[in-house]
């Protein structure tokens, strides 16, 4: 089921109103492409096939002319550039572990901020978000949330949520996770007698 897929969609909806119809937890899924722009992997990748390229032309066996020497490099060199903004595999090579979650959790902040996840009355809402490039996730309750929950919890399902290698294995632990806070968020958090959806249910896609 691809991200940007219709069952994705009415599946994280479903799995959101499961929450906040039990828990006064506001949920916003935000699902990115990516965190980080990268381009310096991007160029990294443009030097090393040009100077591959370069190797393959100074030490072969068959004659090239001379004049199109720096004309083929740098072709080569374009080429890898744009093999690595299109393929996520080749940034992912050359960026740390570190680099990336470092990056998730900078944009998560950010994307806290624009989706108004703190606009709620009790202050009880918390941002899902998915990074697919990076395939990290981080969860920011908001304060009156946070304080409610225990840190563990939170904790746990970050823990839960992470070591995904590709895209399927993250897409299964973002809905697991997602069922285990209908079932715990409740526990600390139950619903009130009036309890308003303040923040649209559909997931805000970056992709």
């Amino acid at each position: 089921m691809p991200f940007h897929s219709e069952s994705f969609l009415k599946k994280t909806e479903d799995s959101v109103a499961a929450i906040e119809a039990a828990s006064r937890a506001e949920v916003v899924v935000v699902v990115s492409g990516r965190s980080g722009s990268y381009a310096e992997i991007d160029l990294t990748w443009g030097i090393l096939a040009g100077m591959t390229a370069l190797g393959v032309l100074l030490h072969s066996p068959w004659n090239f002319n001379p004049d199109l020497v720096l004309l083929e490099v740098g072709l080569w060199g374009v080429l890898g550039w744009l093999a690595s903004r299109r393929l996520d595999p080749l940034r992912r090579a050359l960026t740390s572990e570190k680099r990336r979650r470092a990056q998730v959790e900078a944009a998560a902040r950010q994307a806290f901020v624009e989706e108004g996840v703190s606009a709620t009355r009790e202050r009880t809402g918390v941002l899902v978000y998915l990074s697919l490039l990076e395939r990290e996730v981080v969860l920011l309750p908001d304060l009156g949330l946070d304080g409610l929950v225990p840190r563990a919890v939170w904790n746990q399902a970050l823990h839960s949520l992470r070591g995904s290698r590709d895209h399927k294995g993250l897409e299964e632990r973002f809905f697991r996770e997602m069922a285990e806070l209908a079932e715990a968020l409740p526990r600390y958090a139950p619903a009130h007698a009036e309890n308003p959806d303040e923040i649209p249910n559909t997931p805000r896609m970056r992709l």
